[in-house]
């Protein structure tokens, strides 16, 4: 149609497609340094004026693919950094950096949006005792088993920010975290017992595994991130203290004051 040379570059270099990326050679009648200025200005990656020379072409286009070859591969360890820098490389769970970089972005949808917003921090009990009598192997059997066992049990687990998803992350040792959207305390609270029911029925590496688990909900209170980590972490704490292999829920007024309950 009325598309010109030009256009056509501009089109393909600005759109959202993967194939933006492939390199554009531009063969012209016109031998015009300003027009092969725009055109390698606008994304073109080489510029030849009729008569073609086929040697020159071919060499040409082989230098292009080589380059496609070297940018893929760029791209890809890009990919794999990125993955390797937001992933726990022991479960394949998302890990903490993931977590501070993308879970505050959540929350604050959660809030603007009013959607009920929970957390869940579970530790593995006597993790220790596995790893001083089993050693450190089997304590690493044990840790990818139930982030194994969360990852399946939970929803959309590949992605935190995204709202309306339930998602796993491996905050360090043998303390994991369970984001849940459109989830309010005792919602969260039952999906707590349900995840410690099935954990204690695992037996991870073929040993009596159980976890504490502490529960709590985005408020007005516990307003960020970090408040509501502090206070889930409490309530594990309080967890450990009641006997572990159980569920606290961390209730918090609006003063600031907490009252950890039993889940019931």
């Amino acid at each position: 149609g009325s598309m010109t040379g030009l256009d056509f570059v501009v089109q393909v270099k600005n759109t959202n497609n993967p194939w933006r990326n492939t390199p554009i050679l531009v063969m012209s009648g016109l031998d015009d340094p300003a027009r092969k200025y725009e055109l390698v200005r606008s994304g073109a990656n080489d510029y030849l004026a009729k008569p073609i020379d086929p040697i020159d072409l071919s060499v040409r286009v082989e230098n292009l693919i080589r380059y496609k070859h070297l940018l893929d591969k760029v791209e890809e360890q890009k990919r794999e950094m990125q993955y390797l820098a937001m992933h726990d490389q022991l479960t394949g769970l998302h890990n903490r950096y993931f977590v501070a970089e993308q879970v505050q972005m959540a929350i604050e949808e959660a809030k603007r949006h009013h959607i009920d917003y929970s957390m869940i921090i579970l530790d593995v009990d006597h993790f220790k005792q596995v790893n001083d009598r089993h050693g450190h192997d089997v304590g690493d059997e044990v840790l990818v088993e139930v982030g194994s066992f969360l990852k399946e049990n939970t929803r959309g687990a590949d992605s935190i920010s995204r709202v309306g998803d339930e998602s796993v992350a491996r905050m360090g040792g043998e303390e994991f975290l369970i984001l849940l959207n459109y989830c309010d305390i005792n919602a969260a609270a039952c999906k707590a017992e349900s995840l410690r029911q099935g954990l204690e029925a695992l037996k991870p590496a073929g040993l009596p595994v159980t976890a504490s688990f502490g529960v709590a909900q985005l408020n007005e209170t516990l307003n960020s991130f970090d408040k509501l980590f502090k206070a889930a972490d409490i309530a594990v704490y309080n967890a450990k203290k009641l006997g572990r292999n159980r569920v606290e829920m961390a209730f918090v007024d609006i003063n600031g004051n907490s009252n950890d309950k039993k889940a019931g």
